[in-house]
């Protein structure tokens, strides 16, 4: 088994895996949560405790209702956090780079088009390959499979 390094993130795929599988796990404690949530507050109106009178039952039912609120709330921000993870990773390590390398390709081709003076040799431009466009991940892959995958097929 693989460990784990930053070298796996390389790929748009990988990372549009991992985010879809953490989105999805924290989308299934979210709805674990609130499950949990509703069974709560009904169990807290249907059969209020007896010890306590009817103000002091509805304030404990709401601070613990509250608190279960709050962790889904912070369940649901975390998955839709990790569609900002994917697309800033996409912009910054991808479409940035892609464009830098476009502008710089155009600067040289355009030095090269103008007339060189005896005393400057042109220059050679080392440009690196296009960026090919991201493949979708398949729905079913996880994150290990596809690092694992690329790492036998390196």
């Amino acid at each position: 088994m693989n460990k784990w390094s930053g070298d796996m993130l390389k790929s748009p795929e990988a990372v549009a895996t991992l985010t879809a599988q953490i989105r999805r796990a924290l989308t299934e404690y979210a709805d674990y949560i609130a499950g949990i949530r509703r069974e709560a507050e009904a169990m807290w109106e249907a059969n209020p405790p007896e010890e306590y009178g009817s103000a002091e039952a509805g304030w404990r039912h709401r601070r613990t209702v509250a608190a279960f609120r709050d962790i889904q709330g912070f369940m649901e921000d975390a998955a839709r956090a990790t569609f900002q993870l994917e697309a800033r990773y996409r912009r910054n390590y991808h479409e940035v780079p892609a464009r830098r390398r476009a502008a710089k390709e155009a600067r040289v081709s355009r030095r090269l088009a103008l007339p060189q003076s005896p005393a400057q040799p042109a220059r050679s431009s080392s440009s690196r390959p296009s960026a090919r466009p991201a493949a979708r991940p398949a729905a079913d892959e996880s994150f290990l499979d596809l690092i694992q995958k690329k790492g036998r097929s390196a």
